[in-house]
């Protein structure tokens, strides 16, 4: 069989290793002085920043990604390229802060407006678990979601409540806690000056289960709903669909909704894939993808 010059080229730089190193050298020197212009028109603060979040596990893969696919392109490995080229699109997408906003905002967007500060008194306020965790000494502190802990309390001493159920069930076969998010939160509320007897409990290992115990004990009266803002869509319709009467009292946004006269600095970081807005992007995708399967 006669191969052509083509796939003896081809086969040999199949079996050659990835010359990295020289397209990394390249793309610096093709790099250098947009890095030197960037300084120079925008700070030496800016240009740190960036470096930074290129630095950072997201930033670094994704410039590995962009080396290899280079590398992999200059030996005419297109196919090899073209995958590469896939997973560093994906990975810039889900790490894009522009993605994580919008898609966070169209779930927060809608609540952005209520103060819960100023919102009508409630006689029954639930506060959704997820908010908590233990401490390696054993002690009780808010999370990433600990906005829904400060902003119950907020409500109680203002008069905007008057009794509080705190849900939150482990799950044993998952958990590392040895104490229940509820038992947690009704903990530091009683730290933040909430009265032991105004705080109540609810059984409830999710979203799902907590508006079937919200159902079963207060069934279609009005109740508040305090959870995290883009929670709180799904936990609207769970609670409908449960048969109990919501009202939606929103915290711990994320997002930053419009932002008007954003200056060049912040735009060009927003373009840089990052830790943060990968998070973001997740907790977005998995509400979506529990209202597809009506969970």
């Amino acid at each position: 069989m006669i191969r052509s010059s083509h796939d003896v080229e081809k086969e040999r730089a199949g079996d050659q290793p990835l010359p990295v190193a020289g397209t990394f050298l390249r793309l610096l020197l093709a790099l250098f002085p947009l890095a030197v212009l960037a300084w120079y028109l925008l700070g030496r603060r800016v240009v740190e920043k960036v470096l930074v979040d290129l630095v950072l596990p997201v930033g670094s893969i994704s410039c590995l990604l962009l080396l290899i696919s280079i590398t992999f392109l200059r030996m005419r490995r297109f196919r090899e390229s073209g995958l590469v080229a896939i997973v560093l699109l994906i990975t810039i997408v889900s790490g894009n802060r522009y993605v994580a906003n919008h898609a966070i905002g169209s779930l927060e967007g809608r609540y952005s407006s209520i103060d819960p500060l100023k919102m009508e008194v409630l006689d029954v306020l639930v506060l959704l678990g997820g908010a908590t965790r233990e401490t390696p000494s054993g002690g009780f502190e808010v999370n990433y979601n600990g906005d829904r802990i400060v902003t119950s309390a907020r409500m109680f001493h203002h008069g905007r409540v008057k009794r509080i159920y705190c849900t939150g069930t482990r799950t044993v076969e998952v958990s590392k806690a040895t104490t229940d998010e509820a038992e947690q939160a009704r903990s530091i509320l009683i730290d933040l000056g909430v009265p032991a007897e105004a705080i109540v409990r609810l059984e409830g290992r999710n979203t799902f289960e907590e508006m079937e115990s919200i159902a079963e004990e207060f069934g279609d009266r009005r109740v508040g709903i305090l959870t995290s803002a883009w929670h709180l869509p799904r936990a609207m319709r769970l609670a409908e669909s449960a048969g109990v009467h919501p009202v939606p009292v929103p915290s711990n946004f994320i997002g930053r909704g419009v932002v008007s006269n954003t200056p060049v600095g912040a735009i060009i970081r927003d373009c840089v894939p990052h830790h943060d807005a990968l998070m973001i992007n997740a907790r977005a995708m998995k509400e979506y993808l529990a209202t597809i399967v009506r969970r």
